[in-house]
């Protein structure tokens, strides 16, 4: 990361590396140094200042500890991305207890589970999510309070509470911002002080069972990482985050809310899903300089308005055949994209998933200010990353200060072996699960992170997907499925698709673009045993012109058309496990 002289706005930035060794004197050190600048936002609503949010934050604490939150202590928090959730983890953490995000998307029964397992002990939740509490046995659990306005309840009159707030909803937010701007609460003196190896977080990514794994991450742990991240960009109190991903996902909570407090800048929630009308006129108020997304954004936008403008006119699609033209045609996209993202985009970075090579192409050449990263929750998350002036075709970076990255047992063919990493940014193990936090380490200590990549001679990082996922060829040969999709969706009539192994041999689900396909092969007013044989006839030939491209080992034999788009996690990758 860049440095810059000392000014007036601008704190010595040396101060956060030099003096934090935990989370929690990151978060006060960046508190105290940023009083006057802009923090936290909700998209047309409420915003508050690092000084405010200090004075709210020690409020927070200090009911923790009116209540008997001692350090340790387990604390859950779900509900939507909000200022009020943002507090609430940096008052937890700065306690000393232990924050437990969970999921929103997550069902009751996950949800119940993920609170037995934890233990926790307090949950701060939002109206419209309380009602998943409802029937949940939960022995360690005391104290509940609402996210709202942070007013405790009584778990046990719950079904009464929610039908009272169904009338008050609206007004809760309002008696918040009231309540905590009247008590100007100190720093108190003589709290408890977290210490590096002390527990900061409790991450749950999956709940569906009882055997969910809880990723411990320890105050160390998280700080390391938030000041690996923020090497990748030149951060200062002006730039803008645009907060798309739930909070309760650790790439979002470390490379957006706890990376943004680095330099002062500020973050701003939705309080929505991110649909595209949504998107649009959040770019258009905010104008973020500094997003996090998953590839998935990106890809739509591509496939679903540059691909086709550009194929739609015959001049465009002769000048992309040659590479000055083309750079001439990409570049004038991107500054439509850039003007949608709201003009002033300077880093957008990726992760959770691959970003699809034409679209990669794209951005690179067209000077799009992106960066691709690699991490897991059970790295802080971030493992690899890079900045924008130093992406690498195919590539997610180079390891992060700190990391120590190896290809282990790589095939002496290909180079591809399973990516393993040690360093202060990764995990303990999983809570109270000795068996599978043994089973997450190597002898030497390395994380095995079920990644199958390879390292080229400058350090970059190149995946080629999971090791569970890789499929075996007739012969023992590695197919890669995630490769196979790349090249299916390359076409404009598929969505999404996933490539399984069946009895017949290697099988492709797609779920197409029926909209396009209805308007490209002119279905209107066939019978449908037409419409159903001319679908066959287009995605046979789909699937032989990608067989071309593929060895013979890893050809697919069939293929089946979806009516709905694929399950997916919070951080839109499509949950195989249901379709294998």
């Amino acid at each position: 990361m860049s440095t810059q002289p000392p000014t007036s706005t601008t704190p010595t930035r040396s101060r956060t590396y030099e003096k934090a060794r935990t989370l929690a004197e990151y978060v006060n050190l960046c508190l105290e140094t940023y009083r006057e600048h802009p923090f936290l936002a909700e998209l047309r609503g409420p915003s508050i200042t690092y000084e405010e949010a200090a004075a709210q934050i020690a409020a927070l604490r200090q009911t923790l500890k009116r209540v008997g939150i001692r350090p340790g202590d387990r604390v859950a928090l779900l509900g939507q991305n909000s200022i009020h959730w943002a507090l609430t983890y940096l008052a937890t953490v700065t306690h000393g207890a232990v924050a437990v995000p969970i999921l929103n998307e997550f069902n009751p029964a996950a949800i119940h589970n993920i609170l037995s397992m934890s233990g926790s002990r307090a949950i701060f939740v939002t109206a419209a999510l309380a009602e998943k509490l409802q029937g949940g046995s939960f022995p360690d659990l005391e104290k509940a309070f609402l996210l709202e306005d942070f007013r405790e309840f009584d778990l046990q009159r719950l079904p009464e509470l929610l039908k009272q707030l169904k009338e008050k909803v609206a007004a809760l937010r309002d008696r918040a911002e009231q309540f905590l701007a009247d008590r100007n609460f100190p720093f108190a003196k003589g709290e408890h002080t977290p210490q590096p190896d002390d527990l900061a977080a409790i991450v749950y990514t999956s709940g569906t069972t009882g055997h969910s794994k809880g990723v411990m991450l320890t105050q160390a742990n998280l700080v390391t990482d938030v000041i690996a991240a923020v090497r990748y960009v030149d951060l200062t109190p002006a730039d803008r985050f645009l907060s798309l991903l739930p909070l309760a996902h650790t790439y979002e909570c470390t490379c957006c809310l706890l990376a943004s407090m680095h330099s002062g800048s500020s973050v701003t929630y939705l309080q929505q899903k991110p649909s595209p009308k949504i998107l649009q006129e959040a770019f258009a108020e905010v104008h973020p300089t500094i997003v996090f997304a998953v590839p998935l954004i990106i890809e739509k936008i591509y496939r679903k308005k540059v691909l086709p403008r550009i194929q739609g006119k015959l001049l465009l699609r002769g000048m992309v055949k040659l590479p000055l033209l083309r750079r001439v045609v990409y570049r004038k996209a991107v500054e439509g994209l850039m003007q949608a993202f709201g003009g002033q985009i300077k880093f957008m970075g990726f992760g959770g998933a691959a970003l699809p090579p034409d679209v990669e192409k794209f951005l690179r050449i067209g000077g799009f200010p992106y960066a691709i990263g690699y991490g897991m929750t059970e790295c802080s998350p971030l493992i690899s990353g890079s900045t924008t002036a130093e992406t690498r075709q195919g590539s997610c970076g180079t390891p992060v200060l700190g990391i120590e990255l190896r290809i282990a047992d790589p095939d002496p063919k290909t180079g591809v072996g399973e990516v393993q990493v040690r360093g202060p940014m990764v995990t303990q193990g999983y809570y109270r699960n000795a068996e599978a936090t043994a089973a997450l380490f190597t002898p030497d200590g390395f994380l095995k992170t079920g990644d199958l990549g390879l390292q080229d001679r400058d350090g970059y990082v190149h995946l080629k997907g999971r090791s569970k996922n890789v499929i075996l060829g007739p012969s023992g040969e590695n197919i890669y499925p995630e490769e196979i999709e790349y090249l299916l969706t390359r076409s404009p009539f598929v969505v999404e698709c996933l490539v399984v192994k069946r009895e017949a041999g290697l099988t492709a689900m797609i779920f197409p673009d029926y909209d396009l396909l209805t308007r490209e092969l002119h279905l209107h007013g066939m019978s449908d045993s037409r419409i159903q044989a001319r679908l066959q006839e287009h995605f046979k030939a789909l699937i032989a012109e990608v067989n071309t491209q593929l060895a013979a080992f890893s050809h697919l034999v069939a293929f089946r058309l979806v009516e709905h788009e694929f399950a997916k996690t919070p951080t839109e990758k499509i949950k195989r496990h249901l379709y294998e």
